[in-house]
């Protein structure tokens, strides 16, 4: 009878210690807490961030409530929020700038997206006594991204231990792509939503004009020279990032069909350009009824807020259980190929943006 082999001690001790260590990097991985940085659009100041998260604390120490907004930047206790150059939260202002529009802004802000903010309205450095110096508007160049970048770093050394989240808006949208696109920043992913491809494709497309005559487009562009102070039209734009985009970051797009700003062609073209350079990790939205302003507190907010949890869940970060669940269908819907573009949306590799 021939004796089996056994297996040597030193064997199973170094089995059991992989074992032991893989279970302890799963388990601390479970364990790390999610942090977001939120991108503002054009004109926006931090208190925006009132839309997608329910309680935050501002950069001048305000709190800031989302009683209609949803829980996409999860409770709010990690999140920064970048400022861009056009906003002067710190310049001497009038009477009229210090006292009555931040309480008309308050009031705006209450009916149209549910943002509460308590504070001192009377201080210089608020979250709404700003004004807009159209001389620093940059709409996405590298002003923008720089701005980005430095809040990034900010961000990563304020939260060390945290799985980062990238979350922008319109302008702030495309602030992130081509931030990611020029650093590939070690992040979990990046919702972007109402994001364009370029500046003439936007003015396009954007309004109720459809697709303009060259007059109408000569006459915006005029428009959009004059008022952005630090804006070229020249670009670069987000769709000349593309060859640049890292493969391995998870990113969620969404549109909307009601869009008239920001519209869904734009969306849709930067998002088969990314197809078409053979990106896997590339999701859209299309949601069916949200104009520009009101993705995350409109008719669609559900779909939008479910969808966004199912999408954390993917990317291997905290997540709602519930809303994860309701939005794995609606997830699985936001890979459409470039035959569906081009079937139901007519979207092509140029689509009139030349």
């Amino acid at each position: 009878m021939v004796k089996k082999d056994s297996v040597p001690i030193e064997h199973m001790i170094l089995t059991g210690i992989i074992f032991i260590m893989v279970v302890g990097m799963s388990v601390m991985r479970l364990q790390r807490k999610t942090s977001y940085i939120y991108s503002p659009g054009l004109f926006a100041s931090p208190a925006f961030v009132g839309k997608y998260c329910p309680y935050s604390i501002a950069h001048t120490g305000e709190i800031i409530l989302g009683t209609q907004g949803g829980s996409v930047l999860g409770s709010g206790d990690c999140i920064t929020a970048a400022t861009y150059a056009e906003i002067d939260t710190k310049k001497p202002q009038a009477w009229f700038r210090r006292k009555i529009a931040p309480w008309v802004a308050r009031k705006a802000f209450a009916s149209l997206f549910g943002i509460y903010v308590r504070g001192d309205i009377s201080h210089q450095e608020t979250v709404f006594n700003y004004i807009f110096d159209l001389r620093q508007v940059n709409i996405g160049q590298q002003i923008d991204i720089d701005l980005l970048r430095r809040k990034y770093h900010e961000h990563c050394n304020k939260y060390p231990e945290t799985d980062v989240i990238l979350f922008g808006d319109s302008r702030g949208a495309a602030t992130i792509f081509n931030f990611i696109a020029e650093d590939h920043p070690r992040i979990a992913g990046a919702v972007i939503e109402g994001i364009f491809d370029s500046l003439p494709h936007l003015i396009k497309h954007c309004f109720y004009f459809g697709s303009k005559g060259s007059f109408v487009e000569w006459g915006l562009t005029g428009l959009l020279k004059a008022c952005a102070g630090n804006y070229s039209h020249e670009g670069p734009f987000p769709d000349c990032y593309v060859d640049r985009f890292p493969f391995d970051t998870p990113v969620l797009l969404v549109t909307s069909k009601m869009d008239r700003i920001v519209p869904y062609q734009c969306t849709m073209r930067l998002y088969r350009l990314l197809l078409e350079r053979g990106h896997k990790n590339i999701r859209l939205l299309i949601l069916p009824q949200a104009n520009h302003t009101t993705y995350m507190v409109g008719k669609d907010k559900d779909m939008y807020e479910c969808c966004v949890h199912a999408f954390y869940e993917d990317c291997g970060v905290q997540y709602d259980v519930d809303k994860a669940a309701r939005g794995r269908p609606i997830l699985a819907t936001t890979r459409p190929t470039i035959e569906e573009l081009s079937k139901h949306y007519k979207i092509s590799r140029k689509c009139c943006a030349q």
